[in-house]
């Protein structure tokens, strides 16, 4: 669903649907970024993401009407609740207390359902790429056949996690009032940072349950004290109940209780994903070089070629730290059974919009075109109206593991070429260029995940129209960061694929930049924060004087290493494509002024290419950044590689911490904020007239 259709659901409203939205979270942003705060502050960002997708209060009962109808539940039977039934959970003195008594209440409404008190384990399942442990309070399994767990708090099978806290301050979610004139809304999320971090606890349970399991939608439990709400996840966002008095109304029983008798599919279950057989299960670890205790999954993806469906054997997903709406993009190293060989799986929830294609219609269109260095696409499907798989026949490395300088650059030079036969063979632009989104295949490169690509419209620019800007944010071009309204042009991609190429080059190639002249760049340049809807003109500055690249050099610290290539191609390529940002251009529209063409930055690239004196062997080397720690003092930090990440190792203050638990003797460590406060509200949380 989108976020304007959760909105509709839940409050009835009209309102108009939303165009592709701007790639600027956790998601597209800190695999790239610099700035410590997506580091040590990951779960407040999520917070803060989740702010504008959070929908509700949706009346409880009509909540549980849409999402669990009873004529839809087998054996379904009158919920055994009756007032009074979780007292002695209302009457604990602190949340920690509450815990054994809940479960011991819970499990008596649902004994199809596990309950388990999980707040002192941490999740054992090792499925999630967080800073900081996951622990909720308490965690909801299956019974059924197949119901396997590691442990107390296992992400990758939980089926419903609840969160308890005791204070009305720690609750994210505010009240609807009545007065004297009628309704009147008072807003539905509180601004506190106790509210905040909240927010962001739940939304990181719900995000490493999204993103370890193969799911349309979860559901998670938010009590403080005598209130309870459930809430209802997606890639979309998320619903929230009007508060529950869970010991006086039964609709937290009556949603157990039906939960326990939903077949799989309504409790947000992928069942196109199934185990593998034993015989497959066995020989996939060989194949892709994996362990052979790695879970396995499998699927099945529409071939594009016949009838039949391409059946692939691929590693449970690992849930990144990211907030869980937007496209929640998967890729897997996987086997192909019928022809015992590794393809790509890519699993994604595709943007829904008018003009927007079908990934895996393009990749039938480019080769039909004649467009080099693209992938081979064999299996395509959307599985619902947003949910998208398809299976690539080619399986490379990313473009941060280049083995030598030279081949980066002859793979971004491919890109760059498939880049001009997808415009003028096949009128489409891709639209978003980034390091992730070229890989390298035997030594070349391939442009892939053209999933936000446009067709090219008729109109004599050339550039596609969208009511929004779409791309990655530290590689879009200087127009399209400096006017977030501008229009994405030809010319934005190409000096996209000119970033991609200088932030690589200086974030794994040795060079006289020292650590603070390097994040000071990066930071700069690639990574500025928007203020007021414009991220500034750096780019566009750094395109007109690139000094910079004048002074430096891509040299190991002896100076044995000399890659004067690359120096002159990123000076030669800054210069093509200052062109436009001429005094007394249009930045904005680009109609005027000189442009950067394929053919001229290709002639940059061929002479770079065949120039002699290429390092062998020199591979790509993360290289050390300097970064602000918390108090303000400026420490170097060693940055390791991670997946393509640039991830940094905080101080010890700033270490992995636990996500859960509320007052223990360890410190609850959310979003940032530390609270060791064993204290509870005094005053009862009362429940205040439903809106409804």
């Amino acid at each position: 669903m989108r976020p304007t259709l959760l909105k509709n659901l839940a409050t009835g409203a009209t309102q108009p649907a939303t165009s592709t939205p701007h790639k600027r979270y956790l998601s597209t942003m800190a695999p790239y970024t610099t700035n410590a705060k997506y580091r040590v502050k990951e779960m407040t960002q999520m917070g803060k993401e989740m702010r504008d997708y959070m929908v509700g209060p949706m009346p409880a009962q009509r909540f549980l009407g849409e999402f669990f109808p009873t004529e839809k539940l087998e054996a379904y039977t009158e919920t055994p609740f009756t007032p009074g039934t979780f007292r002695n959970t209302v009457a604990c003195r602190n949340e920690r207390l509450a815990y054994r008594s809940f479960v011991n209440s819970a499990e008596k409404l649902a004994p199809e359902l596990a309950f388990v008190d999980s707040s002192g384990h941490s999740d054992s399942s090792h499925r999630t790429n967080f800073s900081l442990d996951v622990k909720p309070d308490v965690c909801v399994y299956s019974k059924g056949a197949g119901a396997v767990r590691s442990g107390p708090t296992d992400v990758s099978s939980v089926e419903i996690i609840v969160k308890f806290w005791w204070k009305k301050s720690n609750d994210p979610f505010c009240f609807l009032r009545r007065n004297k004139e009628g309704l009147q809304h008072k807003k539905f999320l509180r601004e506190s940072k106790a509210a905040l971090d909240t927010l962001a606890q739940i939304t990181a349970y719900a995000s490493a349950q999204l993103g370890s399991q193969f799911r349309a939608h979860c559901y998670s439990v938010l009590i403080v004290k005598k209130v309870a709400r459930v809430v209802r996840w997606d890639r979309s966002g998320a619903i929230v109940t009007t508060p529950i008095a869970y010991n006086t109304e039964g609709e937290l029983a009556e949603f157990m209780c039906r939960f326990s008798k939903a077949a799989p599919a309504m409790r947000g279950v992928d069942e196109t994903v199934t185990i593998p057989p034993v015989s497959d299960a066995s020989e996939a670890p060989k194949c892709l070089n994996l362990p052979d205790d790695v879970p396995m999954f499998q699927t099945e993806v529409c071939s594009l070629f016949s009838d039949e469906n391409l059946r692939v054997i691929a590693p449970a997903p690992i849930a990144p730290h990211y907030s869980p709406p937007g496209r929640a993009t998967r890729g897997f190293v996987a086997y192909y059974p019928a022809r015992k060989k590794k393809v790509f799986l890519k699993d994604t929830w595709r943007v829904d919009v008018v003009g927007i294609e079908q990934e895996g219609d393009i990749y039938k269109l480019l080769p039909e075109k004649q467009v080099r260095n693209v992938p081979q696409c064999i299996a395509a499907r959307l599985k619902s109206h947003r949910h998208y798989r398809l299976v690539l026949d080619d399986v490379g490395v990313k473009l941060m593991e280049f083995r030598s300088s030279r081949e980066l650059v002859q793979a971004v030079s491919d890109a760059l070429d498939a880049h001009e036969d997808a415009v003028k063979k096949s009128l489409v632009l891709h639209w978003d260029i980034s390091p992730g989104n070229i890989i390298i295949v035997n030594g070349r490169g391939m442009l892939i995940d053209w999933d936000l690509c446009k067709l090219i419209s008729s109109k004599e620019d050339g550039g596609p129209q969208r009511s929004t800007c779409t791309g990655t944010w530290q590689f879009m071009s200087g127009a399209l960061v400096y006017f977030m309204d501008a229009q994405h042009t030809i010319e934005d991609d190409l000096e996209s694929i000119f970033y991609v190429l200088l932030w690589v080059a200086i974030m794994y190639l040795p060079s006289t930049l020292t650590p603070a002249r390097r994040t000071v760049f990066i930071n700069h340049t690639f990574d500025p924060w928007p203020i007021g809807g414009c991220g500034g003109d750096y780019k566009i500055m750094f395109l007109k004087w690139p000094h910079i690249l004048h002074t430096m050099r891509f040299t190991d610290g002896a100076g044995e290493v000399n890659r004067e290539a690359l120096k002159d191609l990123c000076i030669g390529l800054a210069t093509k494509l200052a062109g436009r940002y001429s005094l007394g251009v249009d930045w904005k529209s680009c109609t005027s002024g000189p442009k950067a063409t394929h053919d001229a930055l290709s002639l940059l690239f061929g002479t770079a290419l065949e120039a002699e004196g290429w390092p062998d062997g020199d591979r790509s080397s993360l290289q050390k950044l300097v970064l602000n720690t918390e108090d303000g003092h400026e420490a170097p930090y060693r940055v390791a590689k991670t997946d393509w990440e640039t991830e940094v190792d905080c101080p010890k203050s700033t270490k992995r911490q636990r996500i859960g638990g509320n007052g223990d003797s360890s410190s609850n460590v959310t979003g940032g904020r530390v609270n060791t406060s064993e204290d509870e509200d005094e005053d009862d949380y009362i429940t205040e007239p439903d809106s409804y």
